[in-house]
């Protein structure tokens, strides 16, 4: 397959990506909104059951909400649990990682090089799908006529570059 031909079902399956992933939110507000936790039915269409939904009770957790706080609090307590370690300013690390970049290997904001604990790498290629305003609209009818299937699938349909 070419770029020409793979560039349709990538924009397609954009489109039903985002259409899909807003229709599940709202699905489950509605489901949670209709119904109590630990309640539970099936799903049914046409008699044929897809599958069983419940709503579940939302787990117990405990987190820390204010780390300085909760550190001065154990350091003043618990002062054998504390680790003192040196930690780098955000904005200096940003500034190193930026220069880094700049100079293909280790640097710092001066210009020091072979700056240790710093590599560069090149990120995996990624796909960038920007589609037009009426994207949706285009879609929606090509599911409406066959042309696409929700699984991207698109008999007899190519793509085209503009």
């Amino acid at each position: 397959m070419n770029l020409k031909d793979a560039a349709l079902p990538a924009a397609v399956l954009r489109v039903l990506e985002e259409r899909v992933k807003a229709a599940r939110q709202q699905a489950n507000v509605n489901v949670i909104e209709s119904g109590d936790p630990e309640d539970r039915v099936t799903a049914v269409h046409n008699g044929r059951k897809l599958g069983s939904v419940s709503i579940s009770k939302g787990r117990q957790s405990a987190r820390v909400s204010d780390p300085e706080r909760f550190a001065r609090w154990i350091a003043e307590h618990y002062p054998a649990e504390v680790e003192h370690k040196p930690v780098v300013r955000e904005a200096f690390l940003k500034a190193v990682l930026d220069a880094s970049k700049k100079a293909g290997e280790g640097a710092t904001p001066d210009g020091t090089l072979d700056v240790p604990g710093v590599e560069i790498y090149e990120g995996e290629p990624y796909v960038t799908v920007r589609l037009t305003h009426e994207a949706a609209e285009i879609v929606a009818e090509m599911v409406c006529t066959g042309a696409v299937s929700l699984d991207g699938g698109m008999p007899a349909v190519t793509g085209g570059v503009a």
